[in-house]
């Protein structure tokens, strides 16, 4: 693949690149059908042409989408001045016209999921990015995340006599330093802000930075549990319990400070009931 790479122009690279991303209307797709992944994700999970017993430590930040939403936004003024409800529904509907054909009937159900809780009265303009953010998260961030580990649990070899182990979480705990998403309700816990905690950063920052004892008790908490999963293939902390006890559907901690709460269907709504067929169809 290098080879070919260092053979292309970088006109060339940029020039297949758009014409992928626009056939493909999604964002992250891997690439299939050579060596290094020779099947479909999906089809592989179906099949059982994948490496069992990997224990998995697996997770999602609470407003995974409210970065990458952008483009879907509407504006402050507009959010002022016409129906925050309305802005809502037709941000959601363009947001799938790119990502997916989706019926008329596939459309309002999903809509009416995301903006059920909306009110013109009573919503805030950050109330209804969030919402709209939900979607572009749920698409491409969130329910990818659960459901690769949910299907990838299911399809274990009945007679294997495994010891993986599965952990979920779902990352609450917002952050006021920089570099980025720390604004308060929106853009909320943002895309890799849990790469702050695991990696030490409340603990790395010089004196006067915006963090608090709390940040610096999550991250301390994250990098044991990580560092115990990584070497013994399970989380130091008792109260986190494994996803999928009792059932297939996942069951997360939500990570907060001095809170490490147990989470039980929580993404059936979402990401079982709107998106799996979706997003986990095992066709060519």
């Amino acid at each position: 693949m290098l080879e070919c790479l260092n053979g292309k122009s970088a006109l060339e690279i940029l020039s297949i690149s758009k014409d992928a991303a626009a056939a493909q209307n999604r964002l992250f797709l891997p690439t299939y059908g050579d060596r290094f992944l020779p099947l479909k994700p999906s089809k592989a999970l179906q099949t059982g042409a994948f490496n069992p017993n990997i224990s998995l430590l697996f997770g999602v930040n609470r407003d995974e989408g409210s970065l990458g939403a952008a483009r879907w936004l509407p504006t402050d003024e507009k959010l002022q001045q016409q129906n925050k409800v309305a802005l809502a529904r037709s941000a959601i509907q363009s947001m799938l016209r790119f990502f997916f054909n989706v019926t008329d009937d596939d459309s309002e159900r999903i809509v009416g999921h995301y903006t059920a809780s909306l009110s013109d009265q009573s919503s805030t303009a950050e109330d209804v990015k969030l919402a709209i953010a939900s979607v572009f998260a749920d698409i491409n961030f969130v329910c990818p995340t659960i459901l690769f580990a949910e299907h990838y649990h299911r399809s274990q070899p009945k007679s294997s006599s495994s010891s993986s182990t599965f952990y979920s979480y779902r990352l609450v705990q917002p952050v006021t330093f920089p570099p980025f998403c720390s604004g308060g309700h929106f853009p909320g816990v943002c895309h890799a802000v849990d790469l702050l905690y695991i990696f030490a950063m409340p603990n790395r920052l010089p004196a006067g930075f915006p963090y608090t004892d709390d940040h610096l008790k999550l991250s301390s908490d994250m990098l044991a549990d990580w560092l115990s999963f990584a070497k013994w293939g399970k989380v130091a902390n008792q109260s986190w319990k494994q996803a999928f006890e009792g059932n297939d559907k996942t069951k997360a901690v939500e990570l907060a400070s001095g809170r490490y709460q147990m989470i039980s269907q929580f993404y059936l709504d979402s990401c079982n009931a709107l998106w799996e067929e979706k997003l986990f169809s095992a066709g060519e």
